[in-house]
């Protein structure tokens, strides 16, 4: 399984853990680096998190450069998670 992301708004994402038949579980969050960081520690705790994810785009909502700059939010915050794991 993998995290799921899907935009909701310009501010807002829908996160869960699983594929798109999983999308009635997932929490909304803001697009913040707090937000995310906390979901993955909320949900994954000390074991590391899945470094592959699927983001359900919709360019419409952020454009492409907004899409990537979500893409390496989600990046960084698994990484950091797993660093910490690590430690």
């Amino acid at each position: 399984m993998m995290i799921s992301l899907e935009l909701v708004s310009e501010e807002e994402i829908a996160i869960w853990y699983g594929d798109e038949n999983d999308r009635e579980i997932a929490d909304i969050i803001a697009t913040t680096k707090v937000a995310v960081e906390g979901w993955i520690v909320e949900n994954f705790g000390a074991e590391k998190a899945p470094s592959d994810y699927f983001l359900h785009q919709d360019l419409k909502i952020r454009g492409v450069w907004g899409h990537l700059d979500l893409c390496g939010l989600v990046d960084r915050a698994i990484d950091a998670h797993n660093e910490k794991g690590n430690e």
